[in-house]
C-alpha cells in the first residue's frame, strides 16, 4: 500500500480501498498474495475484511510490478523489447 501510495499522490490506501483504520492494520499484517494466483487470493481477502476487491487487486498488481522493475537488472534488454514490440506498428495519427 506504501509503494502504491508514493506513485499515487494525494490519493490514500484508505480511501481507495473504502476502509477504516482496523480493517487498513489487518490488511497491512496480512501476507501479501503473488503469484498466479494473486488476484483470487486478494478478492478473497478483500472480501474476509469487507475492503473494495478491485482496488486491492489493483495496489497489489501495482506493487508487484514496482517490485520486479526495482529487482531487475537491466542493461537495456527491457528498453529494446519495448522498441521491437512497437516496430511493426503504425502511428494511427
Amino acid at each position: 500500500m506504501a509503494t502504491w501510495e508514493r506513485a499515487n499522490p494525494g490519493r490514500a490506501a484508505i480511501t481507495e480501498l473504502r476502509c477504516d483504520d482496523n480493517q487498513l492494520w489487518r490488511l497491512a499484517v496480512t501476507p501479501r498474495p503473488a503469484g498466479a494466483g494473486m488476484a483470487q487470493a486478494a478478492m478473497e481477502l478483500a472480501t474476509s475484511l469487507g475492503v473494495n476487491p478491485l482496488a486491492l487487486v489493483n495496489m497489489l498488481r501495482f506493487a508487484e510490478s514496482a517490485a520486479a522493475f526495482a529487482t531487475a537488472n537491466d542493461d537495456g534488454e527491457m528498453l529494446m523489447a519495448a522498441l521491437d514490440a512497437d516496430e511493426g506498428k503504425e502511428d494511427i495519427d
